[in-house]
């Protein structure tokens, strides 16, 4: 017989199969989705969405449920029009078809799309139709969009669940891989650095970076921080939608090229391509070094800071999923072998030798000083006191004396018998990043005494005058809206209250300002004291203002607030003015 070459076109029998034989899947999506937008839409009178805002009931469609509900179905219509590769009699029986490979390829790709973007167009046309009949024409875009959104959502899962599909050969490790490499990226990167806190002096947790390969999370964190006077494309997070969309063509490509040499007799294996088979290994084994070792150091050390701990643990975690995956791989219990046993070791150096590095600070990530070029803000925090520094409005000169903290702070270790206060300094970086550091600082008197101690220097930035009156008054341009006392000392209490607040007339407002302002000035305020953990103040003023809004906002101005606390040996000016007003009473009465 004249050999002839097999088409590579999509074949719409085995299309006409899939839609047939997998109907389950569309109709479950159809239904869920009727009973979620159509039908709300339609149940609810017009007279209350034009009210409430048709958006707040469409767009959350596109947003979190639509992740959710693409997610499971992605998964769902690959492993379905998918699951011949599974069984070698079936995947004899689909390539001994007259369709070559690229064509079969085409055709499963389509009819799998098909089992969601179908359904998606008919929601699409009904609630269309409900709200062109309720007299609705602000909805159209809202409903374009969230179609759009949603077949994006589509797009990329079900392509990411296709390149599963050809790396695996059965049903169960391709559920199992969709699930975990879904979220592997964020619980990684969370359990490295929580051990690399833990070991690394200096370090704190800070906002995850690698969050964009885990899509779900990156996709719901997204919609979270979106706020309504968005426009529908940044709502609906079509920037990132179309980063996925590109990302998922890319992934269905490289699955036609593993579809084309994946060999009929690897339906059942663990893994499907041969090359693979070591990397998956040594993924899984550390994936399971982090996760089971966490559990492991929760339980058993209980969280302590102990280098050995974490060794013990993590390698633990480690030899549990490496037996098993090479049990998986082998298809055996008989793993140890010379080579298992290598290999284990091997893997088990790397893991120590990460640790030792982690511990000893060998890339400087716990000594890391930003340069000044890098910094956009940046705040200190440290028993109770606080200073900012903004590029945009801050002296150079602050930033200098910033950073020649930080280097002293985490130059300084303080010894066991050491009685220590801590302090943590956030950056944001010009590239918007955000980078943490924590470090244990000496309040020895004699260390406050020295002016290159790192204490000495936190004293000198939180007690300057000019950064107390401009974090502790309100600014030139706020309006008053109203000053209260709050009297926690009895003896000083006009109503003989333990706990007591008054409001000060409107014509004491600049007086008393003016007496904050002088003892701020005189250096009487008290202010930052390294040596009390903890001080219940005599009295505090709390001062309420209004400030115009500087972006249009429509009621024109914000509110803010700031407090004092005052000991009954600080601020005289301040504390003689309240006792001759009448607001305070004297302790010797």
């Amino acid at each position: 017989m004249r050999s002839k070459i097999s088409s590579c076109k999509p074949s719409l029998p085995v299309m006409r199969k899939n839609f047939a034989r997998y109907w389950p899947i569309w109709g479950s999506y159809l239904a869920i989705w009727l009973l979620i937008l159509p039908l709300t839409l339609l149940r609810e009178a017009s007279e209350w969405i034009v009210a409430r805002g048709i958006n707040n009931l469409i767009l959350p469609c596109g947003q979190h449920i639509g992740v959710v509900l693409s997610a499971i179905y992605g998964f769902l219509s690959a492993a379905a029009v998918w699951s011949y590769l599974y069984s070698h009699r079936s995947a004899s029986l689909y390539h001994a078809l007259p369709v070559g490979r690229e064509g079969m390829f085409l055709s499963h790709v389509l009819s799998g799309l098909g089992l969601t973007v179908l359904p998606n167009a008919v929601i699409f046309l009904t609630s269309l139709l409900i709200c062109v009949g309720r007299g609705l024409p602000g909805a159209i875009p809202l409903l374009l969009g969230w179609l759009g959104a949603v077949c994006l959502q589509n797009l990329f899962f079900f392509c990411f669940a296709t390149l599963l599909a050809m790396l695996t050969g059965n049903l169960p490790t391709h559920a199992v891989f969709y699930a975990v490499l879904n979220l592997a990226a964020v619980v990684c990167e969370t359990l490295i650095r929580f051990f690399a806190t833990m070991l690394t002096y200096g370090l704190t947790n800070v906002d995850l970076r690698l969050v964009f390969l885990s899509p779900p999370v990156r996709m719901i964190r997204e919609y979270s921080y979106n706020y309504n006077d968005e426009g529908i494309g940044e709502l609906l997070g079509f920037p990132m939608l179309l980063a996925y969309g590109v990302a998922g063509a890319v992934l269905l490509l490289l699955a036609l090229l593993l579809y084309r040499k994946r060999d009929t007799e690897r339906a059942g294996d663990v893994i499907a391509v041969p090359f693979l088979r070591p990397v998956a290994k040594y993924c899984f084994a550390f994936g399971c070094a982090l996760v089971l070792g966490w559990i492991l150091h929760l339980m058993v050390f209980q969280n302590a800071q102990s280098l050995i701990g974490v060794m013990c643990s993590l390698l633990l975690g480690g030899l549990i999923g490496y037996l098993t995956a090479a049990m998986l791989l082998k298809k055996s219990f008989r793993v140890f072998d010379k080579k298992t046993v290598a290999g284990f070791c091997v893997f088990a150096l790397v893991i120590a030798s990460g640790l030792v590095c982690m511990k000893l600070d060998a890339f400087g990530a716990g000594r890391w000083v930003p340069g000044a070029d890098q910094v956009a803000t940046v705040s200190i925090y440290s028993n109770g006191g606080a200073y900012s520094w903004d590029a945009e409005s801050g002296d150079p000169g602050e930033l200098s004396d910033i950073l020649a903290l930080h280097r002293a702070a985490a130059a300084q270790r303080p010894q066991d018998d050491q009685d220590f206060i801590f302090c943590n300094i956030d950056y944001t970086l010009s590239n918007g990043h955000r980078v943490s550091r924590t470090y244990e600082i000496s309040r020895d008197a004699q260390d406050l005494a020295d002016p290159t101690q790192p204490v000495s220097m936190m004293s000198r930035l939180f007690n300057d005058p000019d950064h107390l009156l401009d974090s502790l008054l309100p600014p030139e341009k706020a309006q008053l809206a109203s000053i209260s006392i709050y009297v926690n000392e009895e003896n000083l209490s006009p109503h003989l209250d333990f706990y007591s607040y008054d409001y000060l007339d409107t014509k004491d407002f600049q007086p008393l300002l003016d007496a904050i302002r002088q003892d701020i000035l005189a250096g009487d305020y008290g202010g930052w004291d390294p040596s009390a953990d903890y001080r219940v103040p005599a009295y505090s003023v709390v001062i309420d203002y209004d400030l115009p809004e500087t972006g249009g906002a429509v009621y024109g101005t914000r509110s803010d607030s700031c407090s004092l606390d005052f000991s009954r040996d600080e601020a005289p000016n301040t504390f003689a003015l309240l006792q001759e007003l009448g607001y305070l009473r004297r302790a010797d009465r």
